[in-house]
């Protein structure tokens, strides 16, 4: 390939990175330490030709650098990677075997469930009065999605005495927050059995077992159909699309909100609240519908964003849905195909003639309020695609790329095979469909005997 010769300018560059995350590391290992947290972002694409996401956890460093297009040099990709991992390692003094790195690239069709590695190990952050587990090695995201960190803190807020029910469940940090925050009863539903299993050691490792605490392996959406209780506050964190083959049928987050939101409103107690996330940047609330079903609505995407984040403010968007009073027809809201954009249309106008037929008003009820500190009405100016990362710009001139990535949130399930029922694993007996119950290792809390991802 010949030699490469790396230039003044190249070396300008480099120091301009290595001063940019120094200056970032002194701002941020000082607030994190006052805030309890040890897992956290330190870079975030600041410097167009540098364009990698660096993480945190503990001891260890994690860099998602975003693949290169075709034309760009591989040698310069690869000469910029290698400043990276230097860079990183002679700045924050961590071992240069606790660096990992990761490439995030766009998939298509069965690479895209396949995990990077098989150690399953894992490790444990601190973040506030939890401990969660991470796996840095196995996938592409570790298992915590750190953007969310003030999401999960509002949840442990506003969960004292609460039934709670965390959607898209992931490996359950959501619940964990919410058990922390004194919830009594919580239910945790994912469509893997590998990141169900996840939750519940995420769980253990915090102290939290028993009947109180259910783990449902179902296809979230169709799990909504099923008849059974209320709750007093719902987590829902869909992904941004989703073709799972596990799934009936696809699933688009800007499409099928508001169909999804009028079943979640059906499983919540008058009163309750239901806080409503999605990573899609360019995600509008339908707001004339989801207050059709009797919530009041406040936007607080900017809020939940923190300061290792801030940065990026749209990472991800996250409405809190008030739920006022009950719509007439309770029927109707399980009344909605997934899989038909039209059968969703349908509802979500049925929505907007019951509202407008009704004398309860909209002075009062159902308004879209401004949140405190988000600047911004709900869905309001949010335009292109994203990465749970970065997602900010493209190539400019060859320097610099922001990829979009493809990862867990924009609906990257891990693919396992059809169960003949949905299991609640509740307790140690063995589970209808999935054989001998898992073995819970805080140290092993992915993969398991029979798993196929």
């Amino acid at each position: 390939d010949g030699e490469y010769t790396i230039s003044s300018a190249t070396l300008k560059v480099a120091e301009e990175f290595a001063n940019r995350l120094k200056k970032n590391i002194k701002k941020l290992e000082k607030w994190a330490a006052r805030e309890g947290i040890e897992a956290y972002r330190i870079y975030d694409a600041d410097l167009p030709n540098y364009n990698a996401a660096i993480d945190r956890y503990g001891s260890y460093i994690v860099i998602q650098e975003y693949a290169a297009p075709g034309s760009v040099d591989a040698r310069v990709a690869h000469r910029r990677m290698l400043d990276i991992i230097q860079v990183v390692v002679a700045v924050t003094g961590v071992r240069g075997d606790h660096v990992i790195v990761k490439v995030r690239e766009r998939k298509k069709g069965d690479s895209q469930y396949e995990k990077l590695n098989e150690t399953k190990h894992t490790m444990l952050v601190k973040e506030y009065d939890a401990s969660l587990i991470v796996n840095l090695w196995d996938y592409l995201d570790t298992g915590l999605f750190l953007d969310h960190r003030e999401v999960r803190r509002m949840i442990t807020r506003r969960s004292a005495g609460k039934s709670f029910l965390n959607l898209f469940a992931y490996t359950g940090s959501a619940t964990v927050a919410a058990a922390i925050g004194g919830a009594g009863e919580t239910t945790t539903v994912d469509m893997s059995r590998t990141y169900l299993a996840w939750a519940k050691d995420n769980m253990m490792a915090n102290g939290f077992s028993g009947k109180n605490h259910q783990f449902v392996q179902a296809d979230c959406l169709r799990w909504l159909d099923l008849p059974g209780r209320k709750y007093d506050l719902i987590f829902c964190d869909p992904p941004t699309f989703s073709n799972s083959k596990r799934m009936e049928a696809t699933f688009d987050v800007q499409r099928d909100h508001a169909a999804l939101i009028a079943k979640l409103a059906g499983k919540l107690n008058v009163g309750g609240t239901l806080i409503f996330s999605n990573n899609n940047r360019s995600f509008r609330l339908d707001e004339e519908a989801v207050t059709s079903m009797g919530f009041d609505v406040t936007d607080v995407s900017e809020k939940t964003v923190q300061e290792d984040f801030k940065r990026n403010k749209r990472i991800h968007c996250c409405f809190i849905l008030t739920k006022v009073r009950d719509v007439e027809s309770p029927a109707e809201l399980a009344a909605v195909d997934f899989g038909s954009a039209a059968n969703m249309r349908t509802r979500v106008d049925y929505l907007k003639e019951e509202s407008s037929g009704s004398d309860s008003g909209r002075s009062s009820r159902g308004q879209v309020r401004r949140g405190r500190d988000s600047g911004q009405t709900a869905g309001a100016g949010r335009t292109g695609e994203r990465s749970e990362f970065s997602g900010r710009g493209r190539w400019r001139d060859g320097e610099g790329y922001r990829g979009h990535g493809s990862s867990r949130r924009s609906g990257e399930y891990v693919r396992e095979r059809r169960m003949p029922e949905t299991p609640v694993l509740t307790g140690d007996e063995e589970q209808p469909g999935r054989g001998p119950r898992l073995k819970r290792r805080v140290k092993s809390p992915v993969g398991g005997e029979g798993d196929k991802e």
